[in-house]
């Protein structure tokens, strides 16, 4: 089984999947958009892609209690009044995420910021970083979404165990994706972000006998080379 585990809404995912349409591949079971926000499950008929909406993912995240997304906007609009940020656009905006564009050096003093402004008033986001260069991302998502939690309501739904699952990413945002019980891959193509903490985990290794494997190869390539490092794909 097959799921997109992405940072993309599930807008632009699926354009890329008709972009793609093209290449040979297997059409996912689920897609998780927006860094864990949103969960869609997939159905293909003759060719034909529709998708539905996991409600009771949606309710999840608003039976916590703890998110409160004005406070969110006014907590970081002086950093965008100073030019540190900058919201992305309206499509990769929903309901339980902002995502901004925010200069690298001010990455550290904008989470702290915000969390601490969210602890002082009782409300709780999880501050998401990501990317390479003079601007990174920066997710802020209600507490009870993101990309480990929503993996783990979809394998719980399709009846995997976390030793049946493998999840794999090459982002900053992946982080907490890889921080669970399933097995994980990290591909060779991986931004800096990642893979300083790959380097600080002991359950990684490059030969398949750790929870986690850290490939040479790159994207897809990287992610065959895993799956048959722990034994999932036949070796050559």
């Amino acid at each position: 089984v097959f799921v997109y585990n992405t940072g993309r809404s599930w807008e632009s995912t699926r354009q890329v999947m008709r972009d793609l349409q093209h290449i040979p591949m297997m059409t996912p079971k689920a897609v998780i958009a927006s860094v864990g926000t949103q969960v869609w499950w997939i159905t293909e008929k003759k060719g034909d892609i529709t998708a539905s909406k996991d409600m009771e993912w949606e309710r999840s995240l608003s039976e916590a209690g703890l998110w409160d997304r004005n406070l969110v906007n006014e907590l970081v609009q002086p950093f965008i009044d100073k030019e540190w940020a900058h919201l992305r656009p309206a499509e990769e905006q929903n309901n339980w995420k902002l995502v901004m564009g925010v200069k690298a050096a001010h990455v550290d003093a904008i989470i702290y910021s915000v969390d601490s402004k969210l602890k002082a008033q009782g409300k709780k986001a999880t501050l998401i970083a990501s990317g390479h260069g003079e601007w990174n991302y920066l997710d802020i998502v209600c507490c009870g979404a993101g990309k480990l939690e929503a993996l783990l309501h979809v394998r719980n739904k399709l009846k995997f165990t976390a030793t049946q699952t493998v999840a794999c990413g090459d982002s900053g945002n992946d982080i907490l994706m890889l921080s669970g019980q399933e097995r994980g891959i990290v591909v060779g193509n991986s931004q800096e972000g990642l893979l300083q903490w790959v380097r600080r985990q002991t359950d990684v290794s490059d030969d398949g006998s750790q929870r986690l494997v850290h490939t040479q190869a790159r994207h897809a390539r990287g992610i065959v080379e895993g799956l048959r490092k722990m034994s999932f794909l036949p070796s050559l």
